[in-house]
């Protein structure tokens, strides 16, 4: 039988320029209600593991010049249930 993969977008956002600290901000393209207060990209990522979830890729969102790293795309997937 073969396999069918359903595919999580998660647009994550740095709390501020200078900050550390990687928050999701986007989930398949809707904004989180209160995403500056929510968890961060690690308990995020380990809650979807949970779930089934797997990281299959993280990327950066190169802007301006100089380059200025604020937002990085995770994607996951799993198997269609």
């Amino acid at each position: 039988m073969k396999v069918r993969w359903e595919y999580l977008f998660i647009l994550v956002d740095r709390l501020g320029m200078f900050s550390s600290e990687l928050l999701p901000h986007y989930i398949n393209g809707r904004e989180i209600r209160n995403w500056k207060n929510g968890k961060s990209i690690e308990a995020a990522s380990n809650e979807l593991g949970e779930n089934g979830w797997e990281l299959v890729a993280s990327n950066p969102i190169v802007e301006g010049d100089p380059v200025y790293l604020s937002q990085w795309l995770y994607i996951f997937k799993r198997p269609k249930q």
